[in-house]
């Protein structure tokens, strides 16, 4: 026999009793969204656990992050309301979800909650549930992944501040800028910063490849460092894996990064054909 918990009072003026836990907020984690007939459900996400290194370029991303949620006091002295929104865009394997992932993890442990914006035309209803039961103050990471695949006018009217979105971060990332409509990359308060992540420099990479792999040698370190000119954080991380763990020569390692350049180069070739 069911042991009933909660009686949950409808919209339609009718009851629902649920054997199921009551809760009075939204624990800190990671969510995706779905609108029912009993209203919106928040599904908690696993976070890949793997480890994560910053180049450069992501950690002065961060640093605009933590820059956001700090300056909530003047945004209120202007009374404005405490919102932004960072569109990340660059070639593939560049770091925009590693950065993201990494984003993710940091807000969580300061006690935050993220969406993952999946359907636009409900995301309205998510954040007014979240901040309803959380309340105003409590802080909201939204992150939009491929921005070119999603719905623009409902992801508009979101991001044009429809709802309760105060003390609000919207981070977006995309492969393709120039598919992205103008109405959303070109509009501030819908995206108020723009962000490239290219290919990482010379200083950057070997600071990367060292913190990866603390192991390798100097000369190692320098070796991919020279090598991995002009290619992604996601090819220079093969490279390491190569050389670390499956021994290979350093000039079978050469060749694989001039195949790895080629594969970056097609990739920039593709974009200028859009």
């Amino acid at each position: 026999m069911s042991s009933y918990s909660v009686l949950f009072k409808m919209s339609d003026g009718n009851f629902l009793a649920s054997s199921d836990t009551p809760v009075n907020f939204l624990p800190p984690g990671y969510y995706h969204y779905d609108k029912g007939v009993m209203g919106v459900s928040f599904i908690p996400q696993i976070i890949d656990s793997s480890k994560i290194i910053l180049d450069d370029i992501q950690t002065g991303v961060y640093q605009k992050i933590i820059n956001f949620w700090t300056a909530r006091p003047k945004y209120l002295d202007l009374g404005i309301t405490h919102k932004r929104g960072i569109l990340l865009f660059g070639p593939p394997g560049t770091g925009k979800t590693t950065l993201l992932r990494y984003a993710i993890k940091d807000h969580i442990a300061r006690g935050g909650v993220v969406l993952s914006l999946m359907s636009p035309s409900e995301f309205r209803d998510a954040v007014e549930a979240f901040k309803d039961i959380n309340g105003p103050d409590c802080r909201l990471l939204v992150v939009i992944e491929d921005l070119e695949e999603t719905y623009e006018e409902s992801l508009s009217i979101a991001l044009d501040g429809i709802g309760a979105v105060d003390n609000t971060l919207f981070i977006a990332t995309t492969n393709f800028l120039k598919k992205v409509s103008k109405r959303l990359s070109n509009r501030p308060s819908r995206f108020d910063e723009k962000i490239e992540m290219g290919y990482p420099e010379e200083m950057s990479r070997s600071a990367y490849i060292h913190a990866l792999s603390p192991s390798l040698s100097n000369n190692d370190v320098f070796f991919i460092t020279k090598i991995s000119e002009d290619m992604s954080q996601a090819h220079i991380k093969e490279l390491i894996i190569q050389k670390t763990i499956y021994g290979m020569s350093d000039d079978d390692l050469e060749n694989l990064s001039d195949k790895f350049r080629e594969q970056c180069a097609d990739w920039e070739d593709e974009e200028d054909d859009d």
